[in-house]
């Protein structure tokens, strides 16, 4: 059974495969049962990083003036409904809108009707992504610098405060769907228990799996862990006969989500696994529903339920007449494996060049933002925190004013390209041999323990295929020191135990 009313101490942040389902008392959708009794919490507060700004006109301006957090909720207006979709290893061009092979009509309507952010930086691997984007911090200051494994006893400290917490706080209905892939509950067979769910980190319900790689049919895991597998039910029973394909099963939730959460605001977290692997194989029984469509390509089949469930999940709030008052932001965790493409940029998945970190990314919010617009600043996927709290007038409680993102809310509601970002974007992947970066508006360097030092200028070679380290030696001495600077600031990655 899942949880009785109980949360545990919490130490750190785990991966885990199988799915799950679980509701606070009162919170779930019409059909659920067994809600788990909520327990208070305390939150620390952490150290964050500095301001500024950076964006592109809506429809909609304020006033304030640079480094102040811009609103674009009037006296009277309702709270925005918000709305985070989230894609699994999906690459810039996997997408059609970017040159991909697949047709995406949903997921491109959303950049034709939205603001694009061109210059959207994420991690290169799933969980340092994700806790950025829940906590507005970054993920290797968070000690999450790869993917969180069960055989560690990983998993984000419950100490951090999420969007969802800020969110419910302010009165929001607040849910799941998907891959969490922040950390366990205390049921899963994990010693000592944990529970470091969603629903310790301020969301409602949730409906989905802890970890990567769970199979969209039969529930199996794709990765020897050890753990179970499977399907939750609302009762807190493992229930992996629970039939239908995870991506729009999903998007089902997400949906009646939507439809029951009138009139109160909600937030609706889609952190689809899509298009992560398994991949489905032809012939198989049961019979992957976008395989046929797909004319077989097993990869296409994956983005075609995605894109489907993008249109879904638009189409309800749109049905629903809640598209002006919703803001939609979508995006990928990081870029492709060699099943996708990150062209025209270099690498992929796993790596620090642009094709790991450089996605997809769009706000789409109906009378506010002009269709089509596009902000071509650097922004990271930990200024989402700030700057989705400021656009929809919700505040940001004390202990969570010190962010290592930036609030980009004000360019987003008033001057185009006002402003250059004030300091860089720092990442890290410790994958067997720590690699780091250091971004900024113009240039990249990346410090390899083995293979040296290499720096590109990013304005006239996005594909990093000229390395100037050896030929710009005031821009190396200049980036070597911010990267430098950034490295000392770091704490262990995937610390174990991180209470």
């Amino acid at each position: 059974m899942l949880y009785r009313g109980i949360r545990l101490a919490r130490p750190l942040l785990m991966f885990l495969a199988g799915s799950v389902s679980l509701c606070r008392p009162g919170a779930c959708h019409p059909g659920a049962a067994g809600a788990p009794a909520e327990a208070s919490r305390a939150r620390a507060q952490r150290p964050g990083g500095t301001g500024g700004q950076t964006g592109s006109p809506p429809v909609t301006s304020c006033t304030g003036g640079p480094g102040k957090p811009c609103s674009l909720v009037k006296n009277g207006d309702l709270k925005p409904n918000i709305v985070f979709i989230v894609a699994d290893d999906l690459g810039w061009g996997d997408i059609s809108l970017k040159g991909g092979k697949t047709k995406t009509p949903n997921i491109d309507k959303l950049f034709a009707d939205g603001i694009e952010m061109t210059t959207f930086m994420v991690n290169p691997v799933c969980s340092p992504t994700r806790s950025a984007l829940m906590t507005g911090r970054n993920a290797s200051l968070l000690g999450i610098s790869d993917t969180l494994g069960v055989g560690k006893g990983e998993h984000m400290s419950t100490k951090e405060n999420t969007i969802a917490d800020a969110l419910h706080a302010q009165g929001y209905k607040t849910a799941v769907y998907g891959k969490w892939h922040l950390g366990p509950g205390p049921f899963d067979g994990v010693k000592p228990a944990i529970d470091a769910g969603p629903l310790t980190f301020g969301f409602d319900v949730f409906y989905g799996h802890y970890g990567a790689a769970t199979d969209y049919l039969t529930r199996d895991n794709a990765y020897t862990e050890g753990i179970k597998h499977g399907l939750v039910n609302e009762q807190g029973n493992w229930a992996k006969t629970d039939a239908g394909y995870t991506t729009d099963m999903f998007t089902k939730k997400g949906v009646d989500f939507i439809n029951a959460s009138k009139p109160a605001p909600f937030f609706l977290y889609m952190a689809y696994n899509s298009v992560h692997i398994p991949l489905p194989v032809p012939n198989a029984s049961p019979k992957d529903p976008y395989l046929t469509a797909a004319g077989g390509n097993a990869y296409s089949a994956l983005i075609l339920g995605l894109d489907n469930g993008v249109r879904q999940i638009v189409a309800a709030i749109d049905a629903a007449g809640l598209g002006e008052n919703t803001i939609i932001f979508f995006t990928s965790d990081n870029g492709p494996t060699s099943n996708g493409s990150a062209l025209p940029f270099k690498g992929g998945k796993h790596d620090l060049w642009e094709g790991g970190v450089h996605v997809p990314a769009v706000f789409r919010w109906k009378g506010k933002f002009t269709a089509g617009d596009k902000i071509t600043r650097l922004i990271g996927v930990e200024d989402i925190f700030q700057t989705v709290l400021s656009i929809s007038g919700n505040p940001i409680p004390p202990a969570y004013t010190t962010r290592d993102g930036i609030d980009v809310s004000y360019n987003l509601g008033a001057e185009r390209e006002a402003a250059t970002r004030p300091d860089g974007i720092g990442r890290s992947f410790d994958w067997k041999i720590p690699v780091y970066s250091y971004r900024t508006e113009q240039y990249k360097i990346i410090e390899f323990t083995r293979g040296g030092t290499k720096l590109y200028d990013l304005k006239v070679d996005l594909s990093e295929s000229r390395n100037i380290a050896g030929s710009n030696a005031i821009a190396l001495s200049t980036m070597k020191a911010k990267l430098s600077a950034w490295k000392n600031t770091l704490p262990p990655a995937n610390p174990n135990p991180n209470p």
